[in-house]
Parts: structure tokens; sequence; C-alpha cells
């Protein structure tokens, strides 16, 4: 059923009204477009961008709508999808996932408000329908094509051949080879038209392409020329896509290796373990309002920490980016981490806020940032340049882009190493967990490996200042990162 928010209480109308700054607004309804209809829903245009009423957008797509006025939440059930929407929060759940918006839930004028372009690729990727926001003309498209895998592309790497599957969302998979070299992809709930990939490659390692629809899954397969050997499994994303790559020993490594270094086709084993201490030297990092505890000095002792957990373990072996109390500039921790052929690195640092009042522990992986908060961060641990002789790394946006681009290999892999980490420091500690997040940090962005920043808790709070600098505390967030590294080589390393 349809509603407004003015039938609801007057106690959480004032609760919202005040909540809300003051800001410059308007009404700006968007167009939703689907199924053959187009249908004005409310919006309203605030300092922070353009905002869509929930209820009547999810209500427009079909959706059945719930409010709890006692939990101020929205509950939507959608596509076989569950949404939640709390008052006041940037985040909304999808079946039990967390996505960012960026930007709260806002209560206006009897509405529920959300951010529409933080929404759209959340639609996007939850609907069975590509979903597709237009900002210039105010259009949000649902696209009657049901086709969720879009193409294929084929490419010749130095090291091997790579395979692509290009999908409009990520989709459960498997990869697999039959007799006769082919190598098979059967994918749940795709759709695609298989008239469109049955057709002749370019790739001389690739003799054949078949294709076929099923009721509840599609099945693409390429032939191969010959046997290429082990083959390795990858999900990327933006835009989302499987990928598959056939390492062929008779190919040149795609990376420079180090002078006399051996060869092998064998897999690599996930071993080696960079620790990454930030700052040092005259390079404090941040200082702790009660105490002036600093920060280089308890991410060391952590780093030491976590350097015993991993040498004590046989299959593991730690590299620390430093070992005392002297300065490492950024680009020299990444040369470090790659001369080493290391597996992944682990960059410990402290968090700081101009509010005493912010707490909590948080993971990064290097992604461009997506809200104001994550930016923040990443320039004050980006602020180490400041220290070095010559800056060695630009931080232009424009070659962020190209050191991104390095890194998107590595992306899925650096998004659940810092999921497992967050989910253990928040066992392990007794203070908020303020999830995982994405941002431009200069000391991730030329490691050729997954690789994470631990925001271990705010120095700058009184509380977690005085935690910080207990070796327990110290202890637990070391066993924390340990804990997730072992949790991710059994999930990934090749040999296992």
């Amino acid at each position: 059923m349809t509603f407004r928010l003015g039938h609801l209480p007057l106690c959480l109308a004032l609760l919202a009204a005040e909540a809300v700054f003051a800001a410059p607004r308007a009404n700006a309804d968007i167009t939703l477009v689907s199924a053959g209809r187009r249908v004005a829903i409310h919006a309203e245009t605030q300092k922070t961008g353009l905002y869509v009423s929930a209820v009547e957008l999810f209500e427009a797509l079909g959706g059945q709508v719930t409010w709890d006025a006692v939990q101020k939440a929205l509950s939507v059930e959608l596509a076989g999808h569950h949404w939640l929407f709390q008052l006041f929060s940037q985040f909304v759940g999808v079946d039990g996932d967390a996505h960012n918006l960026m930007y709260p839930v806002r209560y206006e004028d009897g509405s529920i408000l959300v951010p529409m372009a933080s929404l759209a690729p959340i639609l996007d990727f939850a609907h069975p329908r590509r979903v597709a926001w237009n900002a210039e003309s105010a259009t949000l498209v649902v696209e009657t094509e049901r086709h969720n895998i879009v193409d294929y592309r084929i490419e010749e790497k130095k090291n091997g051949l790579l395979v692509e599957v290009a999908l409009t969302r990520p989709l459960k998979f498997e990869a697999f080879r039959s007799e006769g070299n082919w190598l098979n992809f059967t994918i749940e709930e795709g759709r695609f038209a298989p008239e469109k990939f049955r057709r002749p490659t370019r790739s001389p390692l690739v003799a054949e392409v078949t294709a076929h629809q099923f009721d509840n899954s599609a099945q693409l397969s390429f032939r191969l020329a010959r046997n290429l050997g082990p083959f390795i499994t990858r999900v990327a994303t933006s835009p989302d896509r499987i990928q598959v790559l056939f390492e062929d020993s008779t190919f040149f490594m795609q990376y420079p290796t180090p002078e006399n270094a051996p060869v092998s086709s064998t897999p690599d084993p996930i071993d080696v373990i960079v620790i990454d201490p930030g700052h040092g030297g005259p390079d404090e990092g941040a200082i702790g309002r009660e105490d002036g505890t600093l920060e280089k000095d308890v991410v060391l002792e952590i780093g030491r920490y976590l350097r015993e957990l991993i040498n004590d373990d046989p299959r593991l072996r730690a590299i620390m980016t430093r070992e005392d109390d002297r300065f490492v500039p950024l680009e020299e921790r990444a040369r470090i981490a790659n001369e080493a052929g290391a597996d992944l690195f682990v960059s410990i640092h402290a968090n700081a806020a101009r509010k005493s009042t912010a707490r909590g522990s948080q993971t990064f992986f290097l992604a461009q940032a997506k809200n104001d908060e994550a930016r923040a961060i990443a320039q004050m641990e980006n602020s180490s340049l400041r220290f070095e002789e010559e800056r060695l790394a630009d931080t232009s946006a424009v070659n962020f882009i190209l050191l991104d681009m390095i890194q998107t290999e590595f992306q899925r892999e650096s998004a659940d190493l810092a999921d497992f980490i967050q989910q253990r420091l928040e066992k392990k500690l007794d203070i908020p967990s303020r999830g995982v997040d994405q941002a431009g940090f200069v000391v991730l962005n030329k490691v050729y490996m997954p690789a994470v920043l631990v925001e271990s808790a705010f120095i700058s709070n009184e509380k977690e200042e005085k935690l910080l600098r207990k070796s327990g505390f110290q202890k637990n967030i070391a066993k924390a990162v340990y804990e997730s590294i072992k949790q991710f080589k059994d999930r990934y390393d090749p040999v296992y």
C-alpha cells in the first residue's frame, strides 16, 4: 500500500525534523521507465545530491513495502531480495549484506528519501534485470532485455590465455574442463542469446565456441586448440565478469621476475606475508589526545606481534617493511613487497578524527573512495609523502586511475581479505566495528598482490588510546589479522 510518513506519530516526525540539517531543496521528480511504463517518482534536490522517495520507487518497481515505526525501518521485498533501510543510516541491507549509500536515509515532508546516485548501482546489483540511472535526464530505466550474460572476450597474455565472460551483475558459476580440451562455464540463472556467442574467434588457441540456454542456467563452452595446462578462476568487478587464466609455461611470464630467479609453472603457494607498520621516524602519524601516544610506536608493536604469529606457522613467512623507528617512503614499502614476491600485503595503522567521540576499527582495500570519510582517512595516511625527500608517488586523479588498473586483478581478493580481518576484529576487540571500506591509499597502489590497510582503533579517542597502549589489545589485533590470513590461504591457496 502507498502511504506518506505524515501519518507517522508526531514524535517520530519531530525526531526526523531535528536530524535533518538545513539545506536548500526543491522538488525534482525522476522518471522510472519499466515494462513500457513511465512513472513519475517524488524526489528532492538536497545539498548532497538528488534524493528519491523510497516508498514510491520500490512500489513502482513492484515491491512490497512495510514500515516499522518502532525500529524506524523500511522493509522491502522485491524480485526475491529483501531490502532494509534504517532512518538516518547511510547503509542499506540487501539479503543481510550491508551496502554503503554514502549519505544517510532522510525524512522530508512526509517521505523517506534515499540518495539516488548511490542507490542505483545497488538496485542494478540486486535486480534480475539491468537497471541504469541517467543523472542528466533524471531517468531510471529497468531494461526489458532479460540477458545478464553480455559477451565474451579472448586475449592472449604473455603468460597464457585469458578468457573473460562479461555479466550485468555477479552470478554463481562453475568453470571446468571436459574431454576434447573443452573449457565449460555453467552459469546459474544465466540468460543470453546463444546465437550471439556462436561466432568464430580470432585466437588460434580457441577452435570453437558453443552456447546453450537452459531453464535455470546457461552454458558457454570453448574448445581449445591444445591442452594449455592448469587454469585460475577469478571474479572481477567494474564491470562484472568471470575470468579464467590458463598459465602456460610456453609463454613468457606476464610480470618481470628478479634476475636468477627460477621460473616455475607449478602453482605458487600463499606463504609470504608483508607486514607494513605505518609511519616511522620523523613521521609520527596520529597522536593521542590524552597521553600523547604516537601511532608509529603502537603499530610497530602490533606488527611485531603479528610477525611472531606468522613465523611460528610453518606454512607462512613474514617480512616487515620496517622493524624499528625509521622512516620508509611509501613506494619503498611497495618495492620491498614486490621484490620479495610476496603474496599478501597488510598495512597497520591507528585512526584519528577531529571528534574525540569517533571510535572503532575499520579495514580498507584499494579503490576509488565512495564517501567523504574514506577520502579523509586516505588523505591523512597519504600525508606521509611530505616526509619524502623526493616525491616518488604521483597522487593525481589521473595517475591513481592508472595505478588502480594494476590493482584491479587483486581487488576481489583484497576485498575478501579486508572482510575476513574486519569480522575477526569485531569478535576480538571490545570496540565498535566500522566495517570495510575502500579508498586511494598510496601505500597500496603499487603492490602486485592482494593488499589491505587496517585502522585498528582511534588513537584520538581517550578510551581507545588507552587500549592501544596495552599489549593485550595489540596482541588481539595481531591475532585477528593472523587468523584472517589463514582463512584467506585456505580459500585461495592453489596448493591446498
